[in-house]
């Protein structure tokens, strides 16, 4: 009888640790994912205010650098 409670409380622990390390997984993935999401939405609002404060991609200026949140971004035109 007592194998049979350690086998099912064993059984149970192992289950219970396979869900917890899938959920911490997902997590992180879930983590990663939004600081992708803020970066490239960073970027988009960067650009956006390039494009409307100094009109950079208009047609008929030629773009070739930006500067974001102290970096500088190399602009390519080519398609």
């Amino acid at each position: 009888m007592a194998a049979l409670v350690a086998s099912l409380v064993l059984t149970l622990a192992i289950a219970i640790i396979s869900i917890v390390q899938k959920s911490v997984a997902l997590s992180s993935i879930g983590r990663e994912s939004q600081f992708a999401f803020y970066a490239a939405d960073s970027g988009a609002e960067c650009a956006l205010y390039w494009d409307l404060q100094h009109e950079l991609f208009s047609t008929t200026t030629d773009p070739t650098e930006i500067t974001c949140n102290g970096q500088t971004v190399p602009i390519s035109t080519s398609q």
